[in-house]
């Protein structure tokens, strides 16, 4: 059985000579994650005066209609379709950069997975974080990625409770799609249910075991967070070497 204890000294040990290298790999990894610029708070106030000006210019419709239709025509003469399509562009621009941006995620997590998987075995190359976009790794990844979280979606539904069972469930796809991409997402999404199944509260308790690290980056507006973010990804990523070996010495 594996004890915190023993996942923190082994996360530190790997950190004490590859943290910077990890810094950079778990900052980039989450400013993609996150979405680049959707914070940006100048976004919302740009896309307001843009839909005013839109809205307050658009041509509007003057079509010549038969007398006695009068009405119609008074209707249709305040309809701004500029402005309406202007709503409609940015609605689906909204939505693809959104999806690009999901997926994009779904890689980058993946490729932040491997790189934990090698630098344990001594291979400490930033690269390795991008090693997921390629033909043979983007669709499988983009499939078991977005299945377990559509999984976790529909859970969540129902109550709060069995979406965070399922988050805890699926915590190591993208580990074990980094170690084989060959997987179907069904086999995916039950290797991770059989290595965590009765570990779940255990890793619960492991997250909030760095509850005090969270509530300093409260304290310094989310500054140490970023510092901080390669001890908890390293001691997640060794949990899951330990995971994976009790799983293997079950099978076999």
């Amino acid at each position: 059985m594996w004890t915190r204890r023993e996942l923190k000294d082994y996360a530190k040990g790997f950190l004490k000579s590859n943290y910077w290298k990890t810094f950079v790999v778990v900052l980039i990894a989450t400013l993609i994650m996150n979405g680049i610029g959707r914070d940006n708070p100048n976004t919302g106030p740009q896309l307001q005066q843009n839909y005013e000006y839109l809205m307050n210019n658009g041509m509007n419709v003057n079509i010549s209609i038969p007398y006695g239709l009068g009405l119609i025509r008074s209707a249709l003469s305040n309809i701004r379709p500029l402005g309406f399509l202007a709503i409609g562009t940015l609605t689906l621009f909204s939505i693809v950069m959104g999806l690009a941006l999901l997926f994009l995620g779904f890689i980058v997590e993946v490729g932040k997975s491997k790189f934990f998987i090698s630098g344990f075995k001594g291979d400490v190359d930033i690269n390795i974080l991008f090693t997921g976009f390629n033909s043979n790794d983007y669709l499988p990844i983009i499939k078991a990625q977005g299945l377990a979280t559509i999984y976790i979606f529909l859970w969540s539904l129902l109550l709060i409770i069995p979406g965070i069972i399922k988050s805890y469930q699926y915590r190591y796809v993208p580990y074990i799609l980094a170690e084989d991409s060959s997987l179907s997402a069904h086999e995916v999404l039950n290797k991770s249910k059989q290595m965590t199944m009765g570990h779940k509260w255990n890793i619960f308790v492991l997250d909030l075991s760095f509850i005090l690290w969270h509530l300093l980056g409260f304290i310094t507006f989310g500054i140490s967070a970023y510092f901080v973010a390669p001890y908890t990804e390293a001691t997640n990523a060794r949990l899951y070497h330990v995971l994976k070996e009790n799983s293997y010495n079950l099978e076999y």
